[in-house]
C-alpha cells in the first residue's frame, strides 16, 4: 500500500509513493496558506453551527477566501458542527 515496484536493471526496488499528494499541495496547504484554511475553517464551523448545510456553506467560505477545489474538499472532510461532532476520548478537547 503506497508503493510501488520499479525494476532497476534487474534489480528491483521499492519506490515509496505519496498517495493523494499533488504538486500544488505545499503552496495550497503549506506555509501561507495555513492562516487562510484555518480562518476559513473557523468560518465554516461557525456557519454549520447556525444550521446551514454543507455544501452552501462550504461554497460561501470557498468564494470569500478564493479557495481551490483541493482547499475546499479538505475543509469540507475536516469541519463539522458541535452537534454532529464525535465524543472525542482526548480529555482535552
Amino acid at each position: 500500500m503506497g508503493r510501488e515496484w520499479e525494476d532497476l536493471g534487474g534489480n528491483i526496488m521499492c519506490k515509496n509513493v505519496q498517495r493523494g499528494y499533488a504538486p500544488g499541495d505545499q503552496a495550497e496547504f503549506g506555509g501561507n496558506a495555513v492562516p487562510k484554511l484555518r480562518r476559513a475553517a473557523q468560518n465554516l464551523y461557525y456557519l454549520l453551527n447556525q444550521g446551514y448545510p454543507i455544501k452552501g456553506a462550504s461554497v460561501f467560505v470557498g468564494n470569500h477566501y478564493l479557495l481551490s477545489e483541493r482547499q475546499r474538499l479538505a475543509l469540507v472532510r475536516a469541519v463539522s458542527s458541535q452537534e454532529r461532532r464525535w465524543p472525542c476520548p482526548i480529555p482535552c478537547c
